[in-house]
């Protein structure tokens, strides 16, 4: 490697430019992982909102089947008392 003082400005700019996209390049690199950690957890928590929702659908369609029973229960003794 040639000394700085007989480096040309044109090899010393490239040095830094090196130098500088090499440190760019690992910025990059640990927003990016950094990026897919936070999309993980995102993917875990809508994994686990998507299972909530499915609870809920089910628990209302369990409500609204006790309900219209109850409903039909109700019209039949409603019929059969008043015959």
């Amino acid at each position: 490697m040639v000394p700085d003082d007989r480096r040309t400005s044109g090899e010393r700019l490239d040095d830094e430019r090196h130098a500088s996209w090499t440190e760019y390049r690992r910025l990059v690199i640990s927003e990016l992982e950094r990026i897919n950690v936070s999309l993980d957890k995102l993917n875990a928590e809508l994994s686990s909102m998507k299972t909530d929702i499915a609870l809920l659908q089910l628990k209302a369609s369990v409500w609204g089947a006790v309900s219209g029973a109850v409903v039909a229960v109700g019209i039949i003794l409603m019929r059969f008392i008043s015959t």
